[in-house]
């Protein structure tokens, strides 16, 4: 029941903001491009900037960072990043090391994080590419349905 009720909270957050359709999910597709950024602690600065430089609605942004960086998300995102990356650098997949020492996860942590920064700005265009036109529909579909704000019922 929680987590119906987060989903909830989050869901008339997000379809209660006020403003253009187009710029709440706009701002919504970019939060989704920022959550995707690999250096995890990041993103709301990220965001802070973005809506800053390009004049962005901030809760659309923050909301939309969340996206690709929850505990639920994090590492299909992460591991959907490395895989692309990998792709696109004709690398072979890391395997484990048998003997998990500094040195080792070192050496591994350095073929992990190149392909992870190399897949994530194309994860992440791909996500907010689908994620624009579905927070669009939707805001405007809600707000077909519902009524605008202090408007009296007429009987």
């Amino acid at each position: 029941m929680k987590l119906r009720r987060t989903w909830r909270r989050f869901a008339d957050t997000f379809l209660s903001m006020r403003g253009d359709p187009k710029k709440i999910a706009r701002a919504l597709a970019i939060g989704a491009f920022i959550s995707c950024f690999p250096i995890l602690g990041t993103h709301t600065w990220l965001c802070v900037g973005a809506a800053m430089i390009f004049r962005l609605n901030l809760p659309s942004l923050v909301l939309g960072s969340w996206v690709g960086s929850n505990p639920l998300t994090i590492i299909p995102v992460m591991l959907g990043q490395y895989q692309l990356g990998r792709i696109l650098l004709f690398k072979d997949p890391v395997t484990m090391p048998d003997e998990l020492s500094a040195k080792a996860l070192a050496a591994l942590g350095r073929d992990f994080v190149l392909p992870l920064f190399v897949g994530w700005p194309v994860f992440g265009a791909l996500l907010a590419i689908l994620i624009y036109p579905a927070a669009k529909w939707t805001i405007v579909r809600f707000r077909d349905r519902r009524p605008p704000p202090n408007m009296e019922m007429v009987v």
